[in-house]
């Protein structure tokens, strides 16, 4: 499905390409678009000339297109270099805070509020997202933030059941759910999301709600953030512009950021074609690996088509290089999730990733080798 809408493919034709969650492969009309504004350029917000102009009302109506995508303000849209970015951003610019998150997120969740020096509080569980336990222990926080979606097991945050939305403040980690749904964030007050998994460029977006834009008392300040800089009593004041031109210093990745709508806009469009596709490739893949007794499987039967496992005896590397030889290419390790390979009690887990370009035949292919590097390694 879709496939001959990704260039990739057309290059790499024996490839089998299950690493989507890390990357997805790029969609045609976004690369065509790309290269054009990376061969007709000029900055933005930086000159009057006609061209800077032009460029200058593309950027701000990619903002706009991505803001109504999203079904939100246009000044509640940020660009930001990466969704990792995005998360020490806020970690950066929010005041000391009681931070509640989970040990199933991704170290971009985690990292950035203890380098900032928040108080991060951690729920336990056992792979899976704990309902009572985040709802009994938000209150006792400043905010939440927690993934939309696991990059390990596949599981899907339901908003619907979190109770303190009205009364506590949510930030979401919407990286991997982004590249499969269109993030819902009624109620939200930040978000953080990457392109390069939305068949895009290598862009990320940073939502803050308009009434908490107030919370975020710093910045990575310079060029383009203040309308002014003075003299003062023994020091310089600038006036900084609000959010959230004021929170994207310096050049931004123009042709990535102009293109990147048409990607968004392509998931919009065939949403509930890709998930009906992507659910059917799952089911058969998991039914496949499920034949194999060496198995464990570590993700949900449901969720995004995410499949990590371990296969007894064979660690993920050597599993990973000896079918990747053959064209296979998906990730190993612990995939920048340490605190969940720890609850699922693995440190070596294979992950395929699969989206809509995927196709049934690859699955067979996959297990067909697979078969062999088992017999091969005597499992």
């Amino acid at each position: 499905m879709f496939r001959e809408r990704f260039p990739f493919f057309k290059q790499k034709k024996k490839a089998v390409y299950f690493d989507s969650a890390s990357s997805t492969q790029k969609l045609d009309s976004f690369l065509e678009k790309q290269d054009y504004y990376s061969k007709v350029y000029s900055n933005v917000h930086r000159s009057s000339c006609i061209l800077s102009s032009e460029l200058t009302e593309e950027f701000e109506k990619s903002r706009e297109k991505i803001a109504k995508t999203l079904n939100v303000k246009a000044n509640e849209v940020c660009f930001v270099p990466s969704a990792t970015f995005g998360l020490n951003l806020l970690a950066f610019s929010l005041n000391k805070r009681k931070i509640l998150t989970t040990s199933v997120e991704h170290n971009s969740n985690l990292l950035p509020w203890i380098e900032n020096n928040h108080v991060l509080n951690v729920i336990r569980s056992n792979g899976l997202l704990d309902y009572s336990q985040i709802n009994s222990k938000a209150q006792k926080n400043d905010l939440v933030s927690i993934t939309h979606a696991s990059n390990v097991t596949g599981e899907v945050l339901d908003l619907k059941k979190l109770d303190f939305l009205d009364e506590i403040p949510l930030i979401l980690d919407s990286c991997q759910y982004a590249s499969h749904a269109i993030p819902d964030y009624y109620k939200v007050s930040a978000g953080v999301f990457s392109f390069h998994k939305i068949f895009g460029g290598n862009i990320g977006i940073l939502f803050v709600r308009e009434d908490f834009q107030k919370e975020l008392k710093k910045r990575f300040a310079g060029g383009g953030t203040v309308s002014s800089i003075n003299f003062g009593n023994n020091s310089l004041r600038p006036e900084f512009l609000d959010f959230p031109i004021g929170f994207e210093p310096g050049t931004q990745n123009i042709p990535a950021i102009i293109a990147s709508p048409y990607s968004f806009e392509f998931l919009k469009s065939n949403q509930k074609r890709i998930h009906n596709h992507n659910i059917s490739l799952k089911k058969k893949f998991l039914n496949s690996l499920k034949e194999f007794d060496a198995v464990s499987i570590k993700s949900v039967e449901s969720g995004l088509p995410i499949i990590s496992f371990e296969v007894k005896g064979i660690h993920s590397h050597d599993l990973s290089f000896l079918m990747g030889e053959k064209g296979f290419c998906f990730r190993s390790g612990d995939h920048c999730a340490q605190l969940l390979a720890k609850e699922l009690k693995s440190n070596s887990l294979n992950r395929i990733s699969l989206h809509c370009y995927n196709s049934y035949d690859e699955i067979d292919s996959f297990f067909n080798e697979f078969s062999k590097v088992l017999n091969k390694l005597g499992v």
